[in-house]
């Protein structure tokens, strides 16, 4: 059951999560604006459009400081505890350090739900309609769309997956093409060409220097052909200039299916695994700074909140430091993407052990 203690500590923290949520929000949504001002003055966008791109930007921004404002959260609330002789008479009363944890394990397990789900489900929306935004105004880079991408890899249905190697798009040309055929998750088909090219008369893709692989009962099947125009893509020029979605924009769920489907054929996935990964692992790291907020305000020093404060920016500061460390080594192949991903959330995760069996009970 529920006491009052818990309920106590339980508003004191939502109180302060509320309250330094608007504080990250408000500064990171104003260094937003500011940042995409040069971009919108060298585009074609409108500055409603612009206004519109930075409020579909606060969901993203809200849930990647969430971790911050829960760790500044988590300090205060302690803080104001330790500052009005509260937690004296809680000691006094038999009520250890460990019991205190309780609610404040229930806080962060209950934000840590709630950061996937929000991040599942509002952020990826948001993020779809601002990307769109990005692509057909450019906001996100130069005047001009890029001449050409690389590696763009598309999912037609569960049962068909495009991959292309690089795309010119003033030429309406692509080249190094594989696209493969699923049937109950096992390849049934795959085709390979050199070249695909849009034929604006008929609306179709012209493949070039074809090979196609029928795979049957454990044996395959190969066919060669110089040209091909029979193979029917959903797929289009203006399609790419849109479709070609980012790992922000899908859910957990289609990224892990997207993985999925590109490791059984093959192709390189680990960049979009980790992004994958990492959906799980950012959501976590909530509960884990309430486990280092506590100790850190939990006994009285000289400071009070702006201790706590500086120290908790400064723990911020070298856990996201560890996260992008975390995820580079294992986009570059050092560490496996599951080790490099939850590196930053081992090594604070047994921080905050240690600072609590070291502080006061």
């Amino acid at each position: 059951m529920i006491k009052k203690m818990d309920l106590y500590i339980i508003r004191k923290f939502l109180v302060s999560l509320l309250m330094t949520s608007l504080a990250f929000l408000t500064i990171f949504f104003v260094v937003d604006i500011v940042e995409n001002l040069r971009r919108v003055l060298d585009s074609a966008a409108s500055l409603g459009t612009a206004a519109q791109y930075s409020l579909l930007n606060l969901p993203w921004l809200f849930n990647i400081s969430l971790p911050i404002a829960v760790l500044l959260a988590s300090v205060l609330t302690f803080t104001s505890l330790v500052k009005y002789n509260e937690l004296v008479p809680m000691k006094s009363a038999g009520v250890s350090l460990y019991r205190l944890l309780i609610p404040m394990i229930f806080l962060g397990l209950s934000i840590t739900a709630f950061s996937f789900y929000f991040g599942e489900t509002v952020v990826i929306d948001s993020n779809r309609k601002r990307f769109d935004i990005a692509r057909k105004y450019s906001l996100r880079g130069a005047k001009r769309q890029a001449l050409r991408k690389f590696n763009l890899n598309f999912q037609e249905g569960p049962a068909r997956n495009i991959s292309i190697g690089v795309y010119k798009f003033n030429d309406l040309k692509g080249e190094r093409i594989n696209i493969q055929y699923f049937r109950n998750e096992s390849l049934i088909k795959r085709i390979d060409a050199a070249e695909m090219k849009w034929d604006e008369e008929r609306e179709l893709w012209l493949f070039s220097d074809v090979i196609i692989r029928n795979f049957k009962k454990g044996k395959e099947i190969v066919v060669k052909a110089a040209k091909l125009d029979t193979i029917i893509l959903r797929l289009t020029p203006d399609a790419l200039k849109k479709e070609n979605r980012k790992p922000e924009e899908m859910s957990y769920w289609e990224l892990g299916e997207f993985v999925k489907n590109l490791e059984a054929n093959g192709i390189e996935a680990r960049n979009w695994k980790v992004n994958h990964i990492f959906k799980i692992s950012l959501a976590f790291s909530n509960f884990i700074v309430v486990l280092i907020g506590v100790p850190i305000a939990a006994n009285k020093r000289r400071g009070g909140a702006a201790f706590g404060i500086g120290v908790a920016l400064l723990i911020s500061f070298f856990y996201y430091g560890f996260m992008k460390l975390g995820q580079t080594l294992a986009k570059q192949g050092v560490l496996e993407p599951l080790e490099g991903v939850w590196l930053g959330n081992a090594v604070f995760f047994a921080l905050s052990i240690i600072m609590i069996l070291k502080t006061s009970k």
